[in-house]
């Protein structure tokens, strides 16, 4: 019986677990396509000045 519920426990945490990422991922997406960030690859952001 308690490894029933320790199984179970686990399996909602899980599951718990896997919907907070998905709604995490979900957020980021819908906010870059709102506020697209600059492709930084291309642009002189975050590059340290050389002196």
């Amino acid at each position: 019986m308690a490894r029933t519920v320790s199984n179970s426990a686990f399996i909602i945490l899980q599951w718990s677990y896997s919907t907070t990422v998905t709604a995490t991922l979900n957020a980021v997406n819908a906010y870059s396509e709102w506020a697209p960030l600059p492709d930084l690859a291309k642009s002189d952001a975050g590059v340290f000045p050389t002196f």
